[in-house]
């Protein structure tokens, strides 16, 4: 006898994939992203423009007033990028970029709980 629609076994297999793949991309992509995080970071240096850091690191988690989120500030601090673990705070991992009024950078910190 046939059916409307799909195979009830089917049905059940592609959900079951589906699911499957949500857990996988659940797992890996936070894996990748704090990869990419932690590669550019390391590429940026100080005095390089806010421009630079934005076209390496992308747009960041947070844009605070230095110390406004995180606490402390370096001398000379005006604004600070700040960057999140995907699954922050349960995972507090926080990479800093701290500018000053020429829109330099004048300090970065990767900030790791443990």
């Amino acid at each position: 006898m046939k059916t409307n629609g799909i195979n009830p076994m089917i049905r059940k297999l592609l959900l079951t994939m589906g699911l499957g793949l949500l857990v996988v991309s659940a797992v890996l992509w936070p894996a990748v992203r704090v990869d990419r995080l932690n590669d550019h970071f390391a590429k940026v240096e100080v005095n390089d423009s806010k421009d630079s850091v934005l076209a390496l690191m992308g747009a960041p988690w947070k844009d605070e007033k230095c110390g406004d989120y995180l606490g402390g500030q370096p001398a000379g601090c005006v604004v600070d990028f700040i960057y999140a673990h995907p699954y922050a705070p349960y995972a507090p991992q926080y990479w800093v970029i701290d500018f000053d009024s020429q829109q330099r950078v004048i300090n970065k910190v990767h900030l790791v709980s443990p």
